[in-house]
């Protein structure tokens, strides 16, 4: 289901609570840059490229970032997986939430 962009950030705090996630308590959303690095410029479709590639579940649509637009906070960046563009969107849209956690 999709989420605002507090609620984003709500989900992936409670991914992190108790025993965590998958056995992990380190989530988070990702900045724009870790979000737009999952596209693939030579591919139409990310997100039919992503499932290719061995991910799941990843939808055609629009993913939150955790970086907030400079000119605007009431806004974010976000990724759109149908074609790898990248926007400045209000916060209370509704969008998909693609957990990372840092590399080791």
């Amino acid at each position: 289901a999709t989420k605002t962009w507090q609620q984003a950030l709500d989900y992936v705090t409670s991914m992190n609570t108790g025993a965590g996630t998958y056995g992990h308590t380190d989530w988070r959303l990702p900045n724009i840059n870790e979000l737009e690095s999952l596209v693939n410029a030579e591919q139409a479709n990310p997100a039919t490229w992503l499932i290719s590639q061995g991910f799941t579940n990843v939808q055609s649509f629009l993913y939150w970032s955790s970086t907030s637009y400079a000119y605007n906070t009431s806004f974010a960046w976000i990724v759109y997986m149908f074609d790898g563009y990248v926007y400045a969107n209000d916060k209370s849209d509704g969008y998909y939430v693609w957990p990372v956690r840092s590399g080791q």
